[in-house]
């Protein structure tokens, strides 16, 4: 892809004798939205700990074009990589506010970070509500929130977002997912792992399968969905 914040050449992860991702190679195209679907234990979340340096990983990863293999998660962080987690991973003793503010923890342009404070409570009015209130006593989807605002709290260019609408009630699943749609019109690309595979694939421009570590299928979006093994694997037919 012409363009690309983030590519992966060969990218393979290790956990003792065990490869969790054998030889993976992908691409994210500037202000797109790229997920990469599997079963559980294919590598996804392997992949996105690899990509924002929680993990130690063999091949290549290109971040707007410079390697990246080795940085500090920090470094990574001030280069605009920002990773949401799986299980979201707020701080519960922490108030919302807080957690809003350690997303910013690198930048030191004040303005502009309270400039995207506005935009993050804009995009999630629940949470300018609930800004005194202790992370741990919100909902799942409310936390989910948080993960997510803290992470554009970091201004991004390209957004790690690892099963954003896991444990949640499908009307806040729509409103993540309506969200991170979202999100790519304001330049910020998206690596989206997620279990729902036809949510996620709805707003995707391009999907990568993996099975067993391995990339068993690539390929626009809207193909990849009607791809027959996808149907039977993923979506139910």
């Amino acid at each position: 892809m012409s363009g690309a914040v983030l590519e992966l050449r060969s990218l393979t992860v290790r956990y003792g004798q065990a490869t969790a991702v054998d030889g993976l190679s992908l691409s994210v195209s500037r202000g797109s939205i790229v997920c990469l679907l599997g079963a559980n234990g294919a590598g996804k979340t392997s992949t996105l700990r690899a990509v924002s340096g929680l993990q130690t990983f063999e091949g290549t990863a290109l971040f707007h074009g410079e390697p990246i293999r080795g940085l500090a998660p920090h470094l990574l962080v001030r280069r605009g990589l920002a990773h949401c987690p799986e299980g979201r991973g707020v701080l519960a003793e922490l108030s919302v506010d807080e957690n809003l503010d350690l997303g910013a923890y690198t930048r030191r342009d004040r303005r502009a970070v309270a400039r995207d404070r506005e935009h993050v409570l804009a995009l999630f009015p629940r949470l300018g509500e609930r800004l005194r209130q202790k992370a741990g006593t919100l909902s799942g989807g409310e936390q989910q929130m948080l993960a997510l605002g803290r992470a554009l709290m970091a201004r991004p260019s390209l957004l790690l977002l690892d099963e954003p609408s896991l444990g949640l009630a499908p009307q806040m699943v729509e409103l993540i997912l309506e969200t991170v749609s979202g999100i790519r019109s304001e330049g910020i690309s998206v690596l989206l792992v997620e279990q729902n595979a036809s949510a996620a694939l709805a707003i995707s421009d391009y999907a990568y399968v993996l099975e067993n570590g391995r990339l068993a299928l690539e390929g626009p979006a809207r193909e990849v969905s009607g791809d027959p093994r996808v149907r039977a694997a993923y979506l139910g037919d």
